[in-house]
């Protein structure tokens, strides 16, 4: 073994080398740590954002159901006030027939 005045510094240094190579070990310990963990977050807003699409979707099809019931709706609404039209003038035209045979 060397015995100049070098000698001594070897070992710390290859102790500051050990500790750094250590400390550095486990800074990427806890990044690969914290990147799984992004990882999960992220997986489960996936998981929520994909829930919300299909909610989305269900909605979307649920108003348009309601929409063609509407317009369904208004048709036989108007079909209805057709049919009370004609009744109303068929009733006013029966009354005038009475009429006539009371009078006459």
């Amino acid at each position: 073994m060397s015995t100049g005045p070098g000698a001594y510094l070897l070992p710390l240094l290859l102790k500051s080398i050990a500790v750094a190579v250590e400390q550095q070990s486990m800074t990427t310990r806890d990044i690969a740590s914290n990147v799984c963990q992004v990882a999960v977050g992220i997986k489960e807003m996936t998981g929520v954002v994909t829930k919300a699409a299909e909610v989305s979707q269900t909605i979307a099809v649920e108003i348009a159901t309601v929409s063609h019931t509407s317009d369904e709706m208004e048709a036989v609404n108007a079909q209805l006030n057709t049919n009370a039209t004609r009744l109303a003038s068929m009733g006013g035209a029966l009354k005038t027939l009475i009429d006539r045979f009371k009078y006459a």
